[in-house]
């Protein structure tokens, strides 16, 4: 009984927190539902015969495109980039956010991203750098946080990627959105607050 009891509680709470993923992103810029019958989940994730390569039930094609990652003579990351920039979770972005994969390739449509801001393309060089690991960074940087301190609902380590704490979209972004927090990011930066998580200034 205690075991049936358990497992009853483990689908309810695994149910609350996949209606609070839908709940958060109903209504904004990643809810396409409307080119998919009302189907909310489904440009990124499949029950059924999802790609095996990619967690969690990935249901996009991902993009092959080379990446120019972000560079310059003040990066104290420079020496630590990954070979791939979009290592991990950037890779799914930019499954629809670098502009040559159609964000409804799953079910063999043909649409593009947009333009404007939601279009990164693959030269990411004016963007936030990604792909470099955190720590050493951290290391090299005075003005740059230990990877301990306080970052949305957790800390900044709980953000990175693998076991060389790489820095990815994932990292100030949550897909699935943030209730009440705008551009899918992690936590408000009104008084530039998300970018302080990080950054002393």
């Amino acid at each position: 009984m205690k075991t049936t009891g358990t497992i009853l509680l483990a689908i309810l709470l695994s149910l609350g927190f996949a209606v609070t993923s839908f709940a958060a992103i109903a209504g904004t810029a990643h809810d396409l539902s409307y080119l998919a019958n009302d189907q909310i989940c489904v440009y990124c994730h499949t029950p059924h015969n999802a790609d095996s390569t990619v967690e969690p039930l990935w249901n996009a094609d991902l993009s092959t495109a080379t990446f120019t990652a972000y560079t310059s003579s003040t990066f104290d990351g420079s020496a630590t980039m990954d070979a791939d920039p979009v290592i991990g979770p950037s890779r799914l972005c930019m499954s629809c956010h670098d502009g040559t994969v159609a964000i409804d390739s799953a079910i063999g449509g043909t649409t593009s991203i947009g333009t404007g801001g939601a279009l990164l393309g693959v030269d990411l060089t004016n963007d936030h750098p990604i792909g470099f690991n955190y720590n050493a960074a951290q290391g090299l940087d005075a003005e740059i946080q230990p990877s301990t301190a306080v970052l949305g609902s957790g800390v900044i380590s709980d953000f990175l990627f693998g076991a060389n704490n790489i820095m990815t979209c994932a990292s100030c972004h949550d897909v699935h959105g943030v209730t009440g927090v705008g551009q899918f990011l992690l936590e408000d930066n009104a008084g530039s607050a998300l970018c302080l998580r990080c950054h002393i200034k």
